[in-house]
């Protein structure tokens, strides 16, 4: 499946998911509303949330595309609101099951959900809580001293924990802004490490944390006591989890940069073919109708150097080509961790890079023909500025004789025994051409045809 069938399954399994259990726990209706960031396509979903109404409270399910910063994607959470009001704040399920005096021993913020499958694991995950919670919210909203209870806990936990205060939370946005607070609190660091069902580490990094919910609380001691079953209602999910750790994959990162090598490794000699082609279609256009041209035919290398690069940047584009066929067993994995990843925005940098490299190198391809010595029969252009793509013109008759120098200073002063021919001109300007060729490889053809112009050869 392409990355459009993947991330659509997910989405209509979580629809499906949320219209099953509002009709199993008796739910008055549910709610289903989609956020995008820019167009409406699958691709640019933000955030879709499942309202299911009760008689006196609504149960929230919340899937998020994409975590803060990106470290941890395709999440699935759920908050509960004691009232209808317009201004209420949903209560994380995490949280109110500590407030109802309830251990849980399995996730309830749930990340890494790459297929149907995951998101149906993930959604049994909360109902089976949820299935045991509602009767006693239910009960506790139909008495109002005892649903005032319930969010006066939650405002004091929010005020002792996180210095917040519910009350000032007044705009949409700022309650959008607590959840995410929360959705990244509980999928990630300790929870996230928990997920993999490390539980050692996880008590360890949890416990370095100064101010602790209830509910951490109550982890941190399910986690010491191994009591989780994360394995049984989460196999998907966890998988995935072992495999990812936010900046690649990586129990498979290494099959990747194969699948990327291989790409590379076959992308090399088509770029480089394309580069070598224009390089000398360039070359014969720039020499179309000299006599004898000088310099073009030792940049040549600078051709495959391009190609290198292009290949390097262009085999981002082949790895699920390569990775399929390298690794065809893990290969629904890959794509799938890799379809719920905020990949667009990657892609466009890197086809923006690859164009950057391939305008480099064509200019450079274009600049390196041009930078010669251009014999024709009346004259010479001397178009030896590299940046220059118009040299200047000189008739035979500007050339004042031809001598040999044996050897140059370099600039330690040191005399290095490099011979070349130098051209002089009658207004005292002299040419080396020791930097356009070797002497070996123009003494004898070029030569010959100044000489033929009567210019006179020391």
């Amino acid at each position: 499946m392409n990355r459009k069938e993947i991330l659509s399954n997910i989405f209509m399994q979580f629809e499906r998911s949320a219209h099953m259990f509002c009709k199993e726990s008796n739910g008055l209706f549910c709610e289903i509303e989609s956020e995008y960031k820019g167009a409406e396509q699958i691709r640019n979903l933000k955030q879709k949330t499942a309202r299911i109404y009760y008689g006196a409270f609504v149960i929230e399910f919340v899937y998020s595309a994409h975590g803060v910063m990106g470290v941890v994607n395709s999440i699935l959470s759920c908050d509960v609101y004691l009232d209808k009001t317009e201004n209420a704040v949903g209560i994380p399920l995490q949280l109110m099951t500590d407030y109802c005096e309830m251990d849980v021993n399995v996730p309830l913020c749930i990340p890494y959900i790459t297929n149907g499958q995951a998101m149906t694991q993930a959604f049994q995950c909360m109902t089976n809580v949820l299935e045991k919670l509602l009767p006693t919210v239910s009960q506790r909203c139909c008495d109002s001293d005892s649903q005032e209870e319930l969010q006066q806990k939650f405002r004091d936990e929010l005020l002792s924990v996180f210095q917040m205060d519910v009350l000032e939370l007044r705009l949409p946005q700022q309650r959008r802004a607590l959840a995410n607070f929360f959705v990244t609190r509980f999928s990630n660091g300790a929870f996230l490490t928990a997920l993999r069902e490390n539980y050692g580490k996880a008590v360890k990094q949890l416990g370095k944390s100064k101010n602790l919910t209830g509910y951490e609380k109550r982890m941190l001691r399910i986690w010491q006591s191994q009591q989780n079953e994360t394995s049984a209602y989460l196999p998907t999910v966890r998988a995935n989890a072992k495999v990812f750790n936010g900046y690649g994959t990586a129990k498979t990162e290494r099959k990747e940069f194969a699948a990327v090598f291989f790409g590379w490794i076959a992308l090399l000699p088509v770029s480089t073919a394309l580069y070598l082609g224009l390089y000398a279609l360039l070359v014969c256009i720039v020499g179309w109708n000299s006599v004898y041209l000088m310099g073009p035919s030792y940049n040549y290398p600078f051709c495959i150097l391009g190609g290198f690069i292009t290949a390097t940047a262009g085999s981002y584009f082949t790895r699920y080509f390569f990775f399929k066929r390298l690794f065809k067993k893990d290969y629904a994995q890959y794509r799938e961790i890799e379809s719920i990843q905020n990949v667009d925005k990657i892609n466009n940098v890197m086809k923006g890079f690859l164009a950057v490299i391939v305008a480099a190198c064509v200019a450079l391809c274009l600049l390196l023909a041009n930078w010669n010595l251009k014999f024709l029969q009346d004259g010479f252009v001397d178009n030896s500025k590299f940046l220059s793509l118009h040299g200047e013109y000189c008739g035979y008759d500007e050339v004042a004789y031809i001598y040999y120098k044996p050897d140059r200073v370099n600039g330690y002063g040191e005399t290095l025994e490099y011979p070349s021919y130098v051209i002089v001109l009658r207004d005292g300007r002299e040419i080396d051409l020791y930097e356009h060729g070797d002497i070996a490889d123009y003494s004898g053809e070029l030569l010959d045809i100044l000489r033929e112009k009567g210019i006179e050869v020391k």
